[in-house]
């Protein structure tokens, strides 16, 4: 698993789910992030340095 700090930029609310947008702290590239609907990140706020992580298997990279 690969582990990065994230600056929580706002959070967004689309009918039943929850995503961030953040930005990677040294970078400042920013990354949409959905969040599980069970409560876990409610404490979640604007500007809060969370730690995120991701399993390489996971990952989709589409062309731009």
């Amino acid at each position: 698993m690969n582990y990065f700090d994230l600056k929580v930029k706002t959070i967004l609310f689309d009918g039943s789910n929850t995503k961030i947008l953040a930005s990677f702290l040294d970078n400042n590239h920013e990354i949409m992030v959905s969040l599980p609907q069970n409560r876990e990140f409610t404490h979640i706020q604007k500007n809060d340095i969370v730690k995120a992580g991701v399993h390489l298997e996971d990952c989709k990279c589409y062309k731009s």
